[in-house]
């Protein structure tokens, strides 16, 4: 359990493993870290001590009062029990060591295993005069091999270092009461960071005022412009710091963190840190977090406090300088950041963090209470669909044979061991195959059922020998960037987590593509997000469109009994906006070939009226190509979005757009980075034309999803196609006004946007929005501007 602190009544409650903590580093020399030796140990220890007289799981506690703090400890010993020679209390700890590591150690090798139990013993119940003897069981989980420990028990050494971890109990609650203070003062002098509050901004702190009040969540509709960011930072911030929050600000993109990074500078005193994923920030040339084989995460333990402390001192952290002091520490940088964010006001990070169950900050929001965050989630349209990601996953035959394959190199005990269950489990895939091609023999995929209970012992025998190899095999890890063996352990442990769920949501499903793969698709992770939003102090979502509502407020897990929704009006003037349909191409992806030429003709059309910056964004990178390859913008400079693109590469395309030399024409996609997260203020860009309403295409998945929601609620089209291709469509088209001076175009090209089904979905503010002709574009957009074409040469 966490520690329990409690300032008013001055009370603190904590655990003996975490009072051993205070003392001794809670890392001990335990080998292999595995992904389920939580599982394992919980077996062991439940048949290691059945057949021993005694008693199990004995619960035992104690309350001291120092310094007028009431302070109450408790744990479970594994095992008692009495005799004539005394009381025996038995910890049984579990590792994961080659045989000579094992059979060398000594007490001096497992210190925190150590006091934990001297604690166990300082205050177990005892009469005097009966005599304890604590041992400590190490069972060593590849080999079964077990050692034990015996300790003398000293009453004077064992009170004595009790009272020392109490004192250290005493300091910890009077440096928290003084931080809490210190955030109270804070966040009675913070200021909005910015010299004034727009109108919508005044809407958005009273209804977070009321929001963080009553502990509810808020789905916030706020269209380019509003100043979403800085409106709801600033009231979670001074909350948390009134009350000993913390807010934990969710983003999805990188750019979307940047803005944050720019909000939260003048905010002198709040401690902030910015998170990366882990896999960015290590330094080891394979990414294995264990200590035994990391030296970087084993530095840290040692002696990272130091640096955390050193970090501390500024009120920014950014990646960038957690990864510089890491690297000339020899330091672990992310458990670096994570250990900084302990500590922080504000943490900044990706959505996975929060809700991906392979990616949650244990120590935040697993296997403890996380009531005292609040959470922010940046366009959070975005959620829906990165929550199905979360919870589908592939076990592949061609995985499998991979990792065979790699057995044949490298030689460890219990290799053919391995090897047999690897056959066990490919022939479940032919048994699978086969049965697809005699009743399925014209389709590809098909539904199926398969239980945990069918692929356990397998999962478990592989552990087993995977341990194995892991402890002989240790130069594999750095030195083998690809391993088949490791990925597969860890698809088929995904796999079977996932399928614990039973999610009704979630469909399974074998496909014959490369000899065979189970593919779990979640169609719907609502009840996943709205477990893990429930846990929070309040949830606020933020996006520049939530059209319609209820689509997104159910799909996200919002409790419509405990959410609220709240719509902002759009700050800008309408005369220094205008927004054109330009019905005479069809978008389409099968006419899409005859139109463009057409399609090229309108944006040359559109750009050539007014010299400045223009995006065009289209509903894929097929068709973004396509155009790209025939469009030729005379006086422009071409600036095309890559499938791939670093966060560099980006930024130099953004920097471009920012100068003041030629104008450029970016082609991007919709959904893009470019599309969503990023201010293009003043004349960075001064219109966008959007080809065509981004439709998903009917991919195998999009029409699962369609089929889903036609069933439940006779909505498929609507909830899988219509809804979030539309959202990132109006997304891209709010980049083009992002300050209430800004004047700009927003071109819809296509006969879709003309549909009501498609108008029913355009912002509230789009009231003026003007049907015309090709042949009529020049002279529009030269009425809007005020302004004639560009002068020749």
């Amino acid at each position: 359990m966490p520690i329990y602190i409690d300032l008013k009544n001055k009370r603190v409650e904590l655990s003996i493993r975490d009072l051993a903590g205070l003392l001794t580093t809670p890392v001990i020399l335990e080998g292999i870290t595995l992904v389920n030796r939580g599982r394992l140990g919980q077996k062991l220890h439940s048949t290691f001590f059945e057949n021993l007289p005694g008693e199990q799981e004995v619960f035992v506690q104690r309350e001291e009062t120092i310094e007028g703090i009431s302070i109450r400890v408790g744990g479970r010993i594994d095992h008692s029990n009495t005799d004539e020679r005394g009381i025996y209390l038995d910890e049984l700890k579990t590792v994961a060591l080659k045989d000579e590591v094992f059979n060398k150690l000594d007490l001096t090798d497992l210190p925190f295993f150590e006091n934990q139990l001297k604690l166990y013993a300082a205050i177990y119940p005892r009469k005097a005069g009966e005599i304890l003897r604590p041992r400590l069981i190490l069972v060593n989980l590849p080999t079964g091999e077990v050692r034990e420990f015996k300790l003398s028990f000293r009453v004077r050494e064992y009170k004595q270092y009790y009272l020392s971890a109490l004192k250290r109990v005493v300091d910890i609650f009077n440096q928290r009461q003084e931080s809490v203070l210190k955030k109270k003062i804070l966040g009675e002098k913070l200021l909005f960071p910015f010299p004034e509050l727009r109108g919508s901004q005044r809407e958005m702190a009273l209804a977070m005022k009321r929001t963080l009040d009553k502990g509810e969540n808020l789905l916030m509709e706020a269209p380019t412009g509003c100043g979403k960011t800085a409106g709801i930072l600033y009231p979670a911030l001074k909350f948390a710091l009134l009350n000993d929050h913390k807010v934990f600000f969710a983003t999805s993109k990188n750019t979307q963190q940047q803005i944050v990074m720019e909000t939260i500078k003048s905010c002198r005193g709040v401690k902030t840190v910015f998170l990366k994923a882990a896999e960015q920030m290590c330094l080891a040339a394979v990414r294995f977090c264990s200590v035994q084989f990391c030296p970087y995460l084993r530095n840290f333990l040692e002696y990272g406090r130091v640096v955390v402390d050193e970090l501390l001192k500024e009120d920014l952290i950014t990646p960038q300088k957690i990864y510089s002091v890491s690297r000339e520490r020899l330091l672990c940088p992310f458990e670096t950041s994570l250990s900084i964010a302990e500590h922080c006001d504000l943490i900044v990070g990706d959505y996975n963090y929060v809700f991906d169950p392979r990616a949650t900050i244990q120590r935040f929001f697993l296997n403890r209470s996380y009531s005292h965050f609040i959470l922010v989630c940046d366009e959070i349209h975005n959620l829906v669909e990165r929550s199905r990601d979360y919870y589908s996953c592939t076990l592949s035959l061609r995985g499998i044979k991979q990792a065979v394959q790699y057995l044949q190199d490298h030689e460890f005990r219990g290799k053919e061991k391995m090897h047999r269950t690897l056959k066990q489990l490919i022939s479940i895939f032919k048994q699978y195959y086969e049965r697809g091609k005699s009743e399925f023999p014209d389709r590809e995929e098909y539904s199926c059922t398969i239980s945990e209970s069918d692929l356990l012992p397998l999962f478990e025998e592989f552990e087993n020998f995977y341990t194995d190899y892991l402890l002989e095999i240790e130069e594999a890890l750095y030195t083998d960037l690809i391993n088949p063996l490791r990925d597969l352990y860890f698809d088929f442990q995904n796999f079977l987590s996932i399928l614990r769920e039973e999610n009704p949501g979630s469909y399974l499903y074998f496909s014959a593509a490369e000899g065979g793969t189970f593919q779990i698709f979640c169609r719907e992770a609502s009840s996943q997000l709205a477990r893990r939003i429930q846990g929070f102090h309040a949830v606020v979502g933020m996006s520049a469109t939530l059209n319609p509502y209820s689509y997104y407020a159910e799909l996200l897990g919002f409790d419509p009994g405990n959410s609220r929704f709240l719509s902002l009006r759009s700050p800008f003037p309408p005369e220094n906006r205008k927004i054109l349909i330009l019905p005479e191409v069809d978008t389409r992806y099968t006419n899409r070939n005859m139109n463009l030429l057409n399609i090229v003709d309108l944006i040359q059309k559109v750009i050539s009226v007014k010299r400045g910056n223009y995006l065009v964004f289209f509903p894929s990178f097929e068709f973004l190509e396509q155009v790209s390859f025939l469009i030729r913008p005379e006086g422009f400079i071409k600036l095309v979005q890559r499938r791939r693109m670093s966060t560099e590469e980006r930024e130099i395309f953004l920097t471009a757009m920012r100068g003041q030399e030629e104008p450029h024409l970016l082609l991007g996609v919709q959904g893009g980075v470019f599309a969503e997260g990023v201010d293009y203020l003043g004349d960075t860009a001064i219109g966008v034309i959007l080809a065509g309403p981004l439709i998903p295409p009917p991919t195998v998945k999009q029409e699962l999803i369609c089929k889903y929601y036609q069933d439940k609620k006779g909505q498929g089209f609507e909830y899988a196609y219509l809804y979030p291709g539309m959202n990132r469509t109006i997304q891209a088209a709010g980049r083009v006004i992002r300050s209430e001076d800004d004047r700009g175009v927003i071109v819809l090209l296509g006969t879709r946007f003309l549909n009501e089904q498609y108008q029913c979905l355009f912002p509230s503010d789009w009231k003026a929005v003007e049907v015309v002709k090709g042949d009529e574009i020049e002279n529009v957009l030269v009425d809007f501007w005020g302004d004639v074409k560009y002068p020749d040469g």
